[in-house]
C-alpha cells in the first residue's frame, strides 16, 4: 500500500522550497492546487531483483512473474507526500497546541476547538 505522508509549511517560501526539494529527489507531481500539491515517489523494484525473479520464473511465465514484481513494488514501497499550506491557525483552549482552520478537534490533544 501507498504511504502518504503530510509536510505542513506555515509560509509560501517554505512551501515552494519544500516541493522544489522534493522534486530534485524524484518525485514528481501528481496534482497541484493552491494551496495543497500531491507528489509521488514510485518504486518499482531494483535490477537484481528483476533479474532473480526472470531466473527463477520469467523464462516460462513469459515475463508475467515480472510484471507482478513490478506492481507489488509500485503499490507497496511508493511513497506520497501530500505539502498542504497552513496559512492560519487555531490554538487548543487546553494544550495551545497548533490547529489547521478547518480541524473539528484537536490534533494533539483531541479537545473540541469551538
Amino acid at each position: 500500500m501507498v504511504t502518504t505522508r503530510i509536510r505542513k509549511p506555515r509560509t509560501e517560501r517554505e512551501y515552494e522550497e519544500i516541493i522544489d526539494e522534493l522534486i530534485t529527489q524524484g518525485y514528481k507531481i501528481e496534482s497541484r492546487g493552491d494551496r495543497t500539491t500531491q507528489l509521488m515517489h514510485a518504486k518499482y523494484g531494483g535490477i537484481v531483483s528483476h533479474i532473480l525473479i526472470f531466473i527463477l520464473f520469467g523464462w516460462w511465465t513469459f515475463f508475467i512473474a515480472n510484471i507482478i514484481w513490478l506492481a507489488y513494488n509500485y503499490y507497496s514501497h511508493s511513497d506520497k507526500v501530500l505539502v498542504k499550506l497552513i496559512t492560519k491557525e487555531s490554538t487548543c483552549p487546553k494544550c495551545q497546541a497548533k490547529n489547521t482552520p478547518e480541524a473539528k478537534y484537536c490534533e494533539e490533544c483531541g479537545t473540541l476547538l469551538k
